[in-house]
């Protein structure tokens, strides 16, 4: 029952969100109504479960959606902010209604362990990022030494940006016509990979 009142929310909520000429804030009523039921039933799990409701990461995401929708249902309803904060809001409430859709998955065992699968992927997607950060800051470093003139390193060129945008296309193989001789070198290198 839960799952199909939590889908009748995300279905009214994506319905007001794409079709701005229909907007009424009388569409809101039914997903409010949802949605104090849903936070109901957390609050009833809160009292439950003690402490054990605050380890999980699902509990979290949906007190944020419960906060930033009803907060977005109150400023639409008072007009309190200009449309593109309501907006804002709205995306906000979207992203994280979305978001805890995908711990209804985690009901069916078929679908459980894709939820988990993806979970442990965006765990260790920090160190992915951190390693190719790094990557591009030494390849910039690199680049930018072999074309200051007079290998100058700390000498900023006239067109600073230019070089970025250079690097940042050489990096991920983009540049076909090599200006420099560094960038043939480099692309020759990128190929044979």
């Amino acid at each position: 029952m839960e799952t199909i009142l939590y889908i009748s929310y995300l279905v009214i909520l994506c319905y007001y969100s794409k079709f701005i000429e229909n907007r009424s804030p009388y569409l809101l009523i039914a997903p409010m109504v949802i949605s104090v039921l849903l936070f109901f039933n957390e609050v009833l799990q809160l009292a439950y479960s003690g402490w054990k409701y605050l380890e999980s990461f699902w509990n979290y995401i949906d007190m944020t959606r419960f906060i930033l929708f009803t907060y977005f249902f109150i400023t639409v309803w008072t007009n309190y902010h200009s449309e593109y904060y309501q907006n804002l809001l709205l995306l906000a409430t979207l992203v994280f209604s979305l978001l805890r859709g995908i711990s209804y998955f985690r009901i069916h065992s078929n679908t459980r362990w894709v939820i988990s699968l993806i979970l442990d992927v965006f765990s260790k997607l920090w160190a992915m990022f951190s390693v190719a950060l790094y990557c591009i800051a030494a390849l910039f470093i690199f680049y930018y030494c072999l074309l200051s003139e007079n290998n100058r390193f700390l000498e900023v060129p006239q067109k600073f940006e230019t070089i970025e945008y250079e690097l940042f296309m050489l990096f991920f193989g983009a540049i076909h016509q090599p200006t420099h001789y560094f960038e043939s070198v480099y692309l020759d290198c990128w190929r044979f990979f």
